[in-house]
C-alpha cells in the first residue's frame, strides 16, 4: 500500500518531534543531574564544616559520647554512606558505623590543612568523600568525614522521573496534534487536486471541472489549480480536435482501402487478361512458326530459316516474360501464411530436381543443417527455387560447378547460396535486383531480368535483407536474412 503525502510527512515529522524531544529530555535531565550533583556537594560540604566546627569542644574534652551523637544527628538521608571523626594520624575516633571505630583511614598519617575531596569505595559502591580539617591555632585537633553515594539512581525520586516524562509525553502529543493539524490544512486540498487528476479521462475532459474553492485560493496550491483547470481546458480543445482528425481519418482510410479494392479487382483482372489474351497470340505465333519450319523449311534460304526460327524463339521468351511478371505480382498480393520452414530440404529437392534435369553436368553440391524459419512456405519456395536456379545457370559453362547453401554462423537469420560460376561485376550490383536488369547477353545466359527483383520481395515480405558479393569468373554469393522459428 502506497502513503499519501499526509501520512508520510505526519510520521516523518512526529518521528522528528519525538527525536527531538528525546534529545531535549536527555539534555535536561543532564543538566538537572549536574546541578543536583553541585547541590548536594555543597549540601555535603556544610555538613562536614558543621560536624568540624560543632566537636571543636568535644575534642578538646575528650568527649567521644558528644561526638558520637553529632556524627549521627549530621547524616541527613540514606543517600549519605557515613560520617566520622578521625586524629591527625588517621585513626577513627567515632564513626556512623560502629564497627570502623578504632580503624585507620585509607589516608594514614596524612595531615591536611584545607578542606578536600576524593572518590572512593563503600559497601561495594561509589562515594565521594569530604574532608575538612579542625585546626585550632596551629594545631591540627582531628579531621571530620563525611562521603555520599554516587549512585545516580538516587539522584530523582520516581515521582520526579514520572512527572518530567509525561510533561515531555504532553508536550510532544501537542506539538504532533498541531502539526498534524497544520499538515492536513495544506495537503488536503492537494489530495483533492490529486483525486480530481487521476479520476480524469479524456471522454469528460470538457465536462470536468475543479473544486471552486481550490480555484479561488491565493497561494501556491490556488495558482497549480488554476494553471491545472486552463491546462484542461486546453485539453478538451485539442481532444475534440483530435476526434475530428481521427474521424477524416477514418474516412479516408476508408475511401482509399476501397479504390485499393478496386484497383486490386482490376488487376487481377488484368492479369488474367494478360495471362490469357496476351498469351494466346504468342502460343499462336510460336506454333505457326515452327509449324512452317517443319513444313516449308526446306522452300526458305538460310537466311529465311533463320529469321522463323528467331521470331518462333522471341515469342517463347515473350511468353516467358510473360509468366514471370505475373509470378513476380502474386509474390505482392499472395495471402502470407506462417509456418515453419526447413530451408535445407528444401534446397535439396531444388537441386535434385536440376540433377535429374541436367544429368550430364558435373557438380558438386554441399547443403548445411541449417535452422528453421518462420515464414510462407510457397513464397519461400519461389526465392529459392530463383537463387538456386540462378546460381545454376551462371555455372554452366563452369567444367565442375561448386554449390554451397549454409547459415551464415556470425549473423543468426543469415544464409547463403554460393557457386562458383561467372560471376558479375561489383559496379553494378545496385542493378541485380531490378526489374529487367541484366548484366549478361541474352544469347550467353538465358533470362528475363525477372528472377532476383521476385526472390528481392519475398525476402523484403519476410522483413528481411538481401545482397549479393561477388568477383568475375569467380562465382558469386547471395546472403539473406529471415526470422527464425519460434522453440
Amino acid at each position: 500500500m502506497r502513503w499519501g503525502l499526509f501520512p508520510r510527512l505526519a510520521v516523518s515529522l512526529g518521528l522528528l518531534l519525538g527525536a527531538a524531544m528525546l534529545t531535549l529530555g536527555y539534555v535536561l535531565l543532564s543538566d538537572s543531574a549536574k546541578r543536583l550533583e553541585a547541590e548536594r556537594l555543597n549540601v555535603a560540604s556544610t555538613l562536614v564544616r558543621t560536624l568540624a566546627t560543632g566537636n571543636i569542644d568535644a575534642l578538646a574534652a575528650e568527649d567521644f559520647e558528644l561526638m558520637e551523637r553529632s556524627v549521627y544527628s549530621v547524616l541527613p538521608d540514606k543517600n549519605y554512606a557515613y560520617a566520622f571523626l578521625s586524629r591527625p594520624d588517621g585513626k577513627i575516633l567515632t564513626h556512623s558505623e560502629i564497627s570502623q571505630i578504632g580503624q585507620y583511614t585509607d589516608t594514614g598519617h596524612t595531615e591536611l590543612t584545607s578542606p578536600h575531596s576524593h572518590t572512593t569505595q563503600f559497601g561495594g559502591r561509589s562515594v565521594r568523600e569530604l574532608v575538612h580539617p579542625i585546626i585550632v591555632g596551629n594545631k591540627l585537633l582531628a579531621n571530620a568525614h563525611i562521603a555520599y553515594y554516587l549512585n545516580q539512581d538516587n539522584l530523582f525520586s520516581t515521582d520526579m522521573a514520572v512527572r518530567i516524562l509525561g510533561l515531555l509525553g504532553l508536550f510532544l502529543l501537542l506539538l504532533l496534534t498541531a502539526t498534524s493539524l497544520i499538515i492536513r490544512r495544506y495537503t488536503h486540498p492537494l489530495t483533492h487536486l490529486t483525486e480530481s487528476i487521476t479520476d480524469m479521462s479524456l471522454d469528460a475532459v470538457h465536462l470536468k471541472k475543479l473544486d471552486t474553492a481550490l480555484l479561488q485560493r491565493t497561494d501556491e496550491i490556488g495558482a497549480l489549480s488554476r494553471e491545472y483547470s486552463n491546462m484542461l481546458e486546453r485539453l478538451g480543445l485539442a481532444y475534440e480536435e483530435l476526434r475530428n482528425e481521427e474521424q477524416l481519418l477514418r474516412e479516408k482510410v476508408e475511401e482509399r482501402t476501397r479504390e485499393l479494392r478496386l484497383s486490386y479487382q482490376e488487376l487481377e483482372t488484368f492479369s488474367y487478361s494478360v495471362s490469357h489474351d496476351l498469351r494466346s497470340p504468342l502460343r499462336a505465333m510460336a506454333g505457326y512458326g515452327q509449324m512452317l519450319l517443319e513444313d516449308y523449311g526446306e522452300s526458305l534460304d538460310e537466311d529465311g530459316r533463320h529469321a522463323l526460327q528467331r521470331i518462333c524463339a522471341n515469342a517463347i521468351r515473350m511468353d516467358q516474360l510473360i509468366l514471370d511478371l505475373l509470378a513476380l505480382s502474386r509474390v505482392s498480393r499472395q495471402e502470407f501464411k506462417h509456418s515453419r520452414v526447413d530451408l535445407s530440404d528444401m534446397a535439396h529437392e531444388i537441386f535434385n530436381e536440376l540433377q535429374k534435369q541436367h544429368p550430364e553436368r558435373k557438380v558438386e553440391i554441399e547443403i548445411d543443417d541449417t535452422p528453421l524459419v518462420d515464414g510462407d512456405k510457397g513464397l519461400l519456395r519461389i526465392a529459392m527455387q530463383n537463387l538456386i536456379d540462378n546460381a545454376w545457370k551462371y555455372s554452366g559453362k563452369t567444367e565442375k560447378a561448386v554449390f554451397h547453401f549454409g547459415a551464415v554462423a556470425s549473423e543468426p537469420g543469415s544464409f547463403f547460396i554460393r557457386d562458383n560460376g561467372s560471376g558479375f561485376d561489383m559496379r553494378y550490383v545496385d542493378k541485380i535486383f531490378g526489374v529487367f536488369q541484366r548484366l549478361h547477353a541474352q544469347d550467353v545466359f538465358e533470362g528475363t531480368g525477372i528472377g532476383l527483383a521476385t526472390v528481392e520481395r519475398v525476402i523484403h515480405r519476410h522483413g528481411g535483407i538481401i545482397r549479393g558479393e561477388s568477383e568475375i569468373g569467380k562465382g558469386a554469393t547471395f546472403t539473406f536474412s529471415l526470422p527464425l522459428a519460434k522453440g
